[in-house]
């Protein structure tokens, strides 16, 4: 049985869910950089792509969880920035 995923023991250990979110990201490069080698493509194309699915995945997450709303708390030169770097 797969262990079910609780705010609780998030909130109480967030230092670890960060870490471990790093940690996969980290581990992400070299996958990333395998496949498009396979794919018979520049390695940069592999990185782009899986920093492109990351933030795909990030955007599911939040609509699924309905936490959109929370967008207003962002400024607006940090939706400019983060929108020229799209």
């Amino acid at each position: 049985m797969a262990p079910s995923f609780s705010f609780k023991t998030w909130w109480g250990k967030p230092h670890r869910v960060t870490v471990s979110g790093l940690v996969e990201a980290i581990a992400m490069i070299p996958e990333a950089i395998a496949f498009s080698g396979i794919a018979g493509v520049d390695p940069r194309v592999g990185l782009f792509g899986a920093l492109l699915m990351t933030g795909l995945m990030q955007q599911i997450a939040w609509g699924y969880l309905r936490l959109a709303h929370q967008m207003r708390f962002v400024p607006q030169p940090v939706m400019a920035g983060l929108a020229w770097r799209c």
